[in-house]
């Protein structure tokens, strides 16, 4: 009997370290992936929260794969106990990336779409070559222009006039926004692709001209594709998490299995 439950332990504890491999890597994938997206400097920090706990379970769970493999071969009580505990540390911490990515989900997004927003609007042409860099990646990606539309470019600092001097209106008392002249333009990144005139139509994009009649420039606002790319990672997350949690259950149970009978044998 202990040698059985010996066996199973140390082949479920083998694929627990396998798994642990396989979120590490898949997590560290996901984190560079979205850096190209919502690295801005008020979303960034909350945005990554939970994949940098995803990292370091990932590593835990390589380590903690590997010590319960030993624990299974010496059988040694000690290092189960610590296994135990430390797959009581992680089922707990996976609940709490649950938590808190349902809790905040929706706050981050807002703050993800003001973000962008400030850049379109205030930094972009500015010199900030970062932040011009993810508004185009996101542009030429998702075959989009601006936020909402191609006219949030109208009254922004690319466009403005005299651009030391404009202050651009985000809700407050006594900002001003410049008069926009009858045409403005658009970054290269609005074009559709492939089109042969970009240069001249985002450089004379008229203002009265509804979005989906503009000849070359992706009339879509980015916020829509953002918003979709920023759930379905934040799904990602969920379905992971609810699977460690359940492959850590299980290597509870295994655990408590073959410390008893390891007990039982030393009471023999």
């Amino acid at each position: 009997m202990l040698s059985c439950m010996k066996f199973v332990v140390i082949i479920y504890n083998f694929l627990f370290w396998l798994l642990g491999v396989v979120l590490l890597a898949t997590t560290i994938f996901l984190y560079v992936d979205v850096q190209h997206y919502v690295s801005f400097e008020d979303t960034s920090e909350l945005y990554m929260t939970p994949f940098l706990l995803f990292i370091a379970l990932g590593a835990i769970m390589t380590l903690v794969g590997f010590l319960g493999c030993c624990g299974a071969i010496r059988e040694s009580s000690c290092l189960l106990a610590t296994y135990f505990l430390l797959c009581v540390t992680m089922c707990v911490a996976c609940g709490a990336a649950v938590w808190w990515s349902t809790e905040h989900g929706d706050s981050i997004r807002d703050r993800l779409q003001k973000d962008i927003l400030k850049v379109v609007r205030e930094k972009y042409g500015r010199g900030y070559g970062a932040m011009e860099s993810i508004v185009d990646q996101i542009q030429t990606d998702f075959q989009c222009c601006g936020v909402k539309g191609p006219q949030d470019w109208a009254t922004s600092f690319y466009n403005s006039p005299n651009k030391s001097q404009v202050i651009l209106d985000y809700g407050v008392v006594g900002g001003v926004v410049p008069a926009p002249p009858g045409i403005y333009k658009v970054p290269a990144s609005c074009c559709v692709r492939g089109w042969l005139n970009c240069e001249k139509d985002r450089s004379e994009v008229p203002l009265d001209m509804a979005p989906r009649d503009i000849r070359g420039i992706d009339s879509a606002g980015c916020w829509e594709g953002i918003n979709r790319y920023v759930e379905e990672q934040w799904k990602w997350i969920i379905v992971v998490a609810v699977l460690v949690i359940a492959v850590q259950f299980f290597a509870l149970l295994f655990a408590c299995c073959l410390c008893c009978a390891i007990s039982r044998g030393d009471d023999k």
